[in-house]
């Protein structure tokens, strides 16, 4: 019977440490699992990121591509030229004096070059110094940054295609020199082969009309440069009025911070306003500086453990409520007022029901003579029924001396609170950055 007992006790020492087991078990299993969830919706998150970025990416790029095939028909229209231009030199030796004149204007066309590319670079210049001063404005607006980056990044796409058509004319002009030294070569060799012209004179008179004719071809080479110079021009009145989007886009991103700024600074701007217009008004009224509450004694207000508002306390409350309504009724506080709350509060004597009935009864009561003030006008009135609210708090906020002790009769209070609409303020901000937004995108 001994050995029958102390084989049941181990028995059930065993079954009871299985059942702890598999309890820990199941709960490392269930922790198991819920970082597998957090860790998927982690994943979603950042491929899903991570595809909006490669699809802006893919976007900018097939940009880049379309600007590159321009670049590259360009270039193959210029080294079609070249080729035209070089082998219709050895036909010219007639021509010395006409390519001399256009030598003499192709110097000139290249000066007014050079004065264009110089005014090009203290453009490109300004427009990196303005690029400096939107990337430091917009570190507090993210979403305006990635379009006025875009932006930057296609002016100087355009002036890097532009320095690139500067030099394919400062290669042509180096090859009209080369064919000016050639010209120079074969003039000599034409003053030792005078007398075979003479014999040749008859052959020609025959390519005269060759000549004519390469002669109308170099006018229409002549006027493609004309008009790659024209097409010069356009492409810097493009970059002028590009310039003069980004001063605008400025202009009203600068407006858009300063709203914003306003709407942040609009709880500093009313306690400050609520400070002046109470102090002016000679209300001893203590206004937090944070948060905008107004602390009144409640020994002006009621008797102990009563809840009717004494005349004394109606006197101020005449006195008070007018000046509090004026500021927070100003227009440009009032869209965003959300609610107007009355608290009372008790201190710590007697129980905890019953000072919260009391302090319920003595907010309501206050609210009441609010509502019911007869130099109350009835918009204030209607406004008034739709924002307040009163609320007793008993003993659950006390007041305490610098020595850790209870203040009971600063503890015992009426409070007037307010607060704003923060989902209206967020809307506004929102709006204003969508503004900023989608001005930078129509551009």
């Amino acid at each position: 019977m001994a050995r029958q007992r102390v084989h049941n006790r181990r028995a059930g020492h065993t079954g009871s440490t299985g059942a702890s087991w598999i309890s820990y078990s199941d709960m490392m299993a269930a922790l198991l699992l819920v970082f597998v969830l957090i860790l998927c919706v982690s994943l979603y998150q950042y491929f899903t990121m991570l595809s909006e970025k490669t699809e802006e990416i893919l976007r900018q790029q097939s940009v880049m591509e379309e600007q590159r095939r321009q670049l590259d028909n360009q270039a193959i229209q210029l080294a079609a030229q070249s080729v035209v231009i070089g082998e219709q030199s050895v036909l010219v030796l007639a021509q010395q004096t006409q390519l001399d004149e256009q030598q003499a204007a192709l110097n000139l066309q290249q000066t007014q070059l050079d004065e264009q590319a110089a005014t090009l670079t203290a453009q490109e210049a300004t427009l990196q110094s303005q690029s400096a001063t939107l990337t430091a404005q917009q570190q507090e607006i993210e979403q305006q940054k990635t379009t006025l980056a875009l932006q930057q990044q296609q002016l100087d796409e355009q002036a890097a295609t532009l320095a690139a058509q500067k030099a394919a004319l400062d290669e042509q002009a180096a090859t009209v020199a080369a064919q000016q030294a050639k010209l120079d070569e074969q003039e000599t060799t034409m003053a030792t082969q005078q007398a075979k012209l003479d014999e040749q004179e008859t052959t020609l008179s025959s390519q005269q009309a060759t000549l004519t004719q390469q002669e109308t071809t170099l006018a229409q080479k002549q006027a493609e440069i004309d008009a790659a110079n024209e097409q010069l021009a356009i492409r810097e009145q493009e970059l002028l009025t590009l310039q003069q989007r980004v001063s605008d886009q400025q202009t009203a991103l600068d407006e858009q911070t300063g709203k914003i700024d306003n709407l942040v600074g609009l709880r500093s701007k009313i306690i400050t306003d609520l400070s002046t217009e109470l102090s002016r008004a000679s209300l001893s009224a203590t206004v937090d500086p944070a948060t905008g509450d107004i602390m009144l004694n409640s020994a002006i207000f009621f008797g102990v453990g009563q809840y009717n508002i004494k005349a004394d306390g109606l006197a101020l409350l005449d006195q008070f409520v007018p000046v509090y309504l004026s500021v927070l009724t100003k227009p440009e506080y009032a869209p965003y007022l959300g609610e107007i709350i009355i608290e009372g509060h008790t201190d710590s004597q007697g129980e905890y029901i019953s000072n919260l009935e009391l302090s319920q009864n003595r907010a309501l009561a206050v609210a009441k003579y609010c509502l019911e003030m007869p130099s109350l006008s009835a918009a204030d009135r209607q406004m008034l029924q739709s924002i307040l609210t009163a609320t007793g708090r008993s003993e659950s906020d006390l007041i305490y001396n610098p020595d850790g002790t209870e203040n009971r009769e600063a503890s015992r209070r009426v409070q007037f609170k307010f607060r704003l609409k923060d989902a209206e303020m967020i809307a506004e901000m929102n709006r204003l950055l969508q503004q900023g937004g989608n001005g930078g995108t129509a551009e």
